[in-house]
């Protein structure tokens, strides 16, 4: 593997990594310092934002932003390096992945900005669309397009492009998620949404970008054998 590849791909592992682990305690830390939120209307969700602590939320969005970007940046890495026979299936995970990336990006950065300041401006006009909050809003369903339908896709197709076992493994577990996760969504499930988006999407991943790390530094050891 190129240095310049295994390099890139390792840093963003280790971001991807870093990135679910502080989601993760931001998660931990929403439930600990405010009170349960259900929704129960537009109204009552203004006066939860104006009276709740938000900066975990916000964090833990910029966290996912930065995970996604990570992600197709150590997708690329693999495609890069995948084989002649496999090329179809590198540049099908790294536009997916690409398309994963850019979903999530709009759905977390309209609403740590457009949906944050609107809310600081006390402008309710449009609000209720680009809340993740209200579970049917447009903006929940872009960020659900990206988790439910292109990530998966993207772990279907790289793992194609991976020798390990373990990793195939993970890349198959998180596909499966995401996709009962759509069933879920579209069905408006609670329960398989808790289940699929947090527990599952949570341990999936985690094992996922670990494999990926792996994956980069073996590779690199490999290289450093062969010229040695």
């Amino acid at each position: 593997m190129n240095n310049s590849i295994k390099k890139t791909g390792t840093i963003s592992a280790v971001i991807g990594f870093v990135s679910f682990i502080v989601y993760t305690l931001c998660f931990i830390a929403i439930f600990i310092v405010n009170e349960p939120y259900v929704w129960q209307g537009l109204e009552h969700f203004i006066e939860y934002e104006n009276t709740s602590t938000a900066v975990f939320k916000y964090v833990g969005m910029a966290c996912m932003l930065i995970y996604s970007i990570a992600f197709f940046i150590a997708v690329s890495g693999i495609a890069f390096q995948a084989s002649d026979e496999k090329r179809i299936f590198a540049k099908l995970a790294k536009s997916t992945a690409l398309a994963f990336m850019l979903l999530i990006s709009v759905a977390y950065f309209v609403q740590m900005t457009a949906t944050r300041l609107q809310l600081l401006a006390g402008n309710s006009d449009g609000l209720l669309q680009i809340t993740q909050s209200y579970n049917i809003s447009a903006i929940n369903a872009i960020n659900m397009l990206g988790w439910t339908v292109f990530y998966p896709l993207a772990c279907l197709f790289m793992m194609h492009c991976l020798n390990k076992k373990v990793a195939k493994a993970f890349c198959l577990a998180t596909a499966i998620s995401m996709l009962i996760g759509l069933i879920g969504y579209m069905t408006n499930s609670f329960i398989v949404l808790l289940i699929t988006m947090n527990l599952l999407l949570g341990g999936c991943s985690f094992g996922l970008i670990i494999c990926l790390l792996s994956h980069f530094k073996k590779s690199g050891e490999s290289n450093l054998q062969g010229t040695a």
